[in-house]
């Protein structure tokens, strides 16, 4: 059902969110490069792709904590004695 082996940093049930963002990230990486060929330098280095794809990485590291922890919050919830 879920593509990916299950680890720490992808666990079961997570896997297929995280197989999706890498291949989101491996699209963005080569769309950048596509759309501003002017960005790359003749080594084939890109500084302006490099930061733009770091960025991502951090947006998507920071939506994922707040949604496990939202999560996490809804679990202890429904375990909480009333």
């Amino acid at each position: 059902m879920f593509g990916g082996t299950a680890t720490l940093a992808n666990p079961p049930g997570r896997s297929c969110l995280i197989d999706t963002v890498a291949a989101l990230q491996h699209q963005i990486h080569n769309d950048l490069r596509a759309q501003h060929p002017e960005w790359v330098e003749p080594n084939g280095e890109s500084p302006m792709c490099d930061f733009y794809e770091a960025r991502l990485a951090q947006l998507l590291d920071s939506y994922a904590h707040r949604a496990l922890d939202e999560q996490t919050f809804i679990n202890d919830l429904a375990v909480s004695p009333s």
